[in-house]
């Protein structure tokens, strides 16, 4: 009897054991996702800049205006 109470316990425990093994590897992912998001915050803004530089720029302005905008901004 009180082997077959130790064996169920034995189960309990690795059964414990595997849960927190997986909620390790969780956590490490987790804050792996997490440093990956707070990056891509850090680069919103540039990344927004050129996205809208590049809309303009090869939008419905003709080759001459772009230029000129072009010019106008590295010259600033």
């Amino acid at each position: 009897m009180f082997h077959i109470v130790a064996q169920a316990i034995q189960r309990r425990i690795d059964k414990a054991s595997h849960l927190m093994d997986n909620m390790s590897m969780q956590n490490g992912m987790w804050r792996h996702a997490l440093r990956r998001a707070k990056d891509h915050i850090k680069t919103a803004p540039p990344d927004s800049l050129v996205t809208a530089a590049l809309a303009v720029y090869h939008g419905p302005l003709d080759q001459a205006v772009r230029s000129q905008l072009l010019n106008d901004w590295l010259n600033r």
